[in-house]
């Protein structure tokens, strides 16, 4: 299965994040990599659960508590950078803990239309209807604040280094955006089938996270 072997790359890149951070030293940059690195490969065991051990229940709650937590993770990860949120990092991870209480007490929430090869089809119910809504728009505000201090980073300096945090930043969300975009935009891909899809994307995400890590040394 083809989530099973996400999973199995996402954990070693998780398992690798702790082996290197014990080694170097643990601060906020590097504690959001690992959770960041974790949060995608529960999600890919959670899609293993519900396809093949039909844990559909559990599966279903596990795999989007930990979705949840990723917008708010990626903006901790851009100030540990040094590049300024404004303070929106909090108000994030209150609205992503509000969305895990919907999926946590609202069986509902969520439901499974299908297992395929390779992604699992949802459709939400509720207040999990604006799920996407959450999803997207952290992440848009992500992607702002990557290009403001980009943009100062270029007014300061007449060559912008590739090298650069906030740009490596920026290129780790466009791998798995641009792809999820062309998917549904271009190919016409169900919105049921967003969630699963751009978390396959993510793990180009997961090596662009390794190399940020390798980085910090």
């Amino acid at each position: 299965m083809f989530s099973g072997s996400v999973f199995v790359v996402e954990s070693f890149f998780f398992v690798y994040s702790i082996y290197l951070n014990s080694k170097w030293g643990w601060d906020e940059f590097r504690a959001s990599i690992s959770l960041l690195l974790f949060f995608l490969a529960s999600y890919q065991f959670s899609e293993v659960l519900i396809c093949s051990f039909d844990k559909t229940q559990f599966g279903k709650t596990y795999g989007h508590v930990s979705i949840t937590f990723l917008p708010p993770l990626g903006l901790w990860l851009i100030r540990a950078a040094e590049t300024p949120t404004y303070g929106l990092e909090y108000i994030a991870t209150l609205l992503a803990l509000i969305f895990v209480w919907v999926f946590v007490s609202d069986t509902e929430a969520v439901r499974i239309i299908t297992c395929e090869k390779c992604f699992v089809r949802y459709q939400y119910f509720g207040i999990a209807t604006y799920y996407g809504k959450y999803y997207f728009g952290i992440i848009a505000i992500a992607l702002f604040t990557l290009f403001l201090d980009i943009s100062k980073i270029m007014k300061d300096s007449p060559v912008l280094r590739l090298d650069t945090l906030p740009l490596l930043i920026l290129g780790g969300y466009l791998v798995f955006l641009f792809p999820t975009a062309v998917s549904v935009y271009i190919f016409k891909m169900d919105g049921s089938l967003v969630s699963s899809t751009m978390c396959k994307w993510a793990s180009l995400f997961a090596i662009v996270l390794v190399l940020l890590l390798t980085k910090s040394s």
